[in-house]
């Protein structure tokens, strides 16, 4: 039994842009090939958390999977999840922070 959400993982392709070829595609179209290539690391990012919370959720609460989950499972799962949220918007808070700080001086 898996918490979570399912799916691939996504990878993120997009091909060279050679010298000057910025004048080509436009400004416009430049910054929005930047915008879907941020989006699309973000929904990478997501999908990543996921799985990675869902693994170490799993390993610490179901020792010996079965059918269901029992109340003790369920109840540490969810409380799993909790912290593991919480602590990842801790770091992506600093992290953001830092680079934000890194960028002004």
């Amino acid at each position: 039994m898996v918490f979570g959400f399912g799916g691939t993982k996504s990878t993120v392709t997009s091909s060279p842009v050679p010298p000057g070829g910025q004048e080509l595609l436009g400004s416009g179209r430049v910054q929005q090939l930047k915008q879907q290539i941020r989006q699309e690391m973000s929904v990478a990012h997501a999908q990543e958390l996921v799985k990675q919370m869902t693994d170490e959720c799993f390993r610490r609460c179901v020792q010996v999977p079965a059918g269901t989950l029992t109340a003790a499972q369920q109840s540490c799962a969810s409380e799993c999840m909790s912290l593991y949220t919480q602590a990842w918007a801790v770091v992506q808070r600093s992290y953001i922070e830092r680079v934000q700080e890194e960028r002004m001086g």
